[in-house]
């Protein structure tokens, strides 16, 4: 199976879910890495929605670290955003987030657009 373990995913009780296998891991550091896809607010919530999930659930023996790697076709939501989530959901600090946008969120407001190009 190659040179990681599937990871078992546990209900609060304890007992298995279900098998998870890693889309890629750096074992020297003991981080599994997901990677995840968003075309739109509705992509967001639901993988918002995954990864608490996913990080409610893991249990390894050989995994202590996670990133999740989140391109937005267009930006939905700012990397802070993501973080954000982690924060309030009680998710430590051994996860992160990285998020690659194909293109900035749209700003609300002619002044807004102004101040960033350098008009008035």
């Amino acid at each position: 199976m190659g040179w990681y373990r599937i990871t078992r995913i546990v209900s609060p009780r304890g007992k298995p879910i279900k098998s998870f296998v890693p889309d890629t891991g750096l074992p020297s550091v003991r981080t599994l890495i997901e990677y995840k896809f968003v075309e739109s607010a509705e992509d967001a919530k639901r993988v918002s929605d995954e990864i608490l999930a996913d990080t409610r659930g893991y249990v390894s023996k050989e995994w202590d670290k996670f990133i999740y790697v989140v391109y937005e076709a267009r930006r939905v939501k700012r990397e802070t955003e993501w973080e954000q989530l982690l924060r309030i959901s009680g998710i430590g600090d051994n996860t992160r987030i990285i998020v690659i946008s194909g293109e900035e969120p749209k700003r609300k407001g002619k002044n807004q657009a102004q101040t960033r190009l350098g008009g008035k």
